[in-house]
């Protein structure tokens, strides 16, 4: 997805940008294995990177999926996207270059996990082999505390208007109604859920999922779970100055790649709004961090409003 195309975002518990619908949430973010790796070579996986990163670089994406485990391969009918995005992110920076990489277990008890960064970017990443299986483990070095220091979500009370009154009618000038993409949102739990999307005319989007559950406990479990998921591939917390009570977490758009600087948009962010048993999730994806936390904040100030003065 060029800084130049569309793409719509679909609330998820994990989700990375794409061309057309990555963002949609209908792929992993980093197409991440559930276990961590066994044994590594940390000579042998700092070659494997640098074949690694030269595949993106060049476009050889056959040899960049050869040299991931098969938990995390990128499935056969994403494989087009999965090169779409790494275009998109080398015609925007340009090749990339490793600058260092260095063992980092002080990070978490994963065997052979290495940390890496890149040459004119700030913030590093991990990457972890699983023996002669491939790489099959990654995440942005800064996701590590990020997850451990969250705050938990914040229940607001009920709202006392239904779900869909939660969900704004507009985002700003210069975006557009679009149909939501199809599939559920968010919230594993929830009964029935109510979504709005909307794209611009250039990059970027913002969906809002009000789901209803069974009660307000499965409401904030939910909302637990999708931000710890969604700092697995998150850089930072976003502070939301209105509302301050939202929980927001940023996330590098083109995670699955794995090799996206953290200092290097797109961003997604993603924040929680739990009214008892309504959660209200929104996701805001765009090629600047500040303009993207500044989207956020008008839509999550604007679901705030639209609940009963006495709730």
């Amino acid at each position: 997805m060029g800084l130049s195309g569309l793409f719509i975002v679909m609330v998820a518990g994990v989700g990375a940008c794409s061309t057309d619908s990555q963002v949609s949430g209908d792929r992993p973010a980093s197409t991440q294995a559930g276990k961590p790796p066994e044994t590594a070579a940390a000579s042998a996986a700092e070659v494997a990177l640098e074949r690694y990163v030269e595949a993106i670089n060049s476009g050889d994406i056959s040899a960049a999926v050869g040299l991931r485990c098969a938990d995390a391969t990128v499935p056969g009918d994403q494989v087009e996207a999965f090169e779409r995005d790494a275009a998109a992110l080398i015609d925007a920076v340009g090749p990339l270059r490793i600058q260092s990489v260095e063992r980092a277990p002080e990070l978490a008890p994963v065997d052979g996990l290495i940390r890496y960064t890149f040459e004119g970017h700030e913030g590093a990443l991990t990457i972890a082999e699983d023996g002669a299986d491939g790489f099959c483990f990654w995440r942005p070095a800064a996701s590590y505390d990020l997850q451990r220091q969250l705050d938990p979500p914040m229940d607001f009370g009920e709202a006392g208007v239904p779900a869909e009154q939660l969900l704004p009618t507009s985002v700003g000038e210069g975006f557009e109604l679009v149909p939501t993409p199809a599939g559920r949102g968010p919230g594993e739990g929830a009964a029935e859920q109510v979504s709005r999307s909307w794209q611009p005319s250039s990059f970027g989007g913002v969906t809002v999922t009000a789901g209803t559950y069974p009660d307000a406990e499965a409401a904030l479990a939910d909302a637990a779970l999708i931000l710890e998921q969604a700092a697995a591939d998150g850089v930072a917390a976003v502070d939301l100055v209105a509302t301050p009570e939202v929980r927001a977490v940023r996330s590098i758009g083109y995670a699955w790649l794995w090799v996206q600087p953290p200092s290097v948009g797109p961003f997604i962010d993603r924040a929680v709004m739990p009214f008892g048993r309504v959660l209200v999730t929104v996701q805001v994806s765009g090629p600047d961090a500040a303009a993207v936390d500044a989207q956020l904040a008008t839509v999550t100030a604007d679901i705030a409003a639209r609940t009963l003065p006495s709730s």
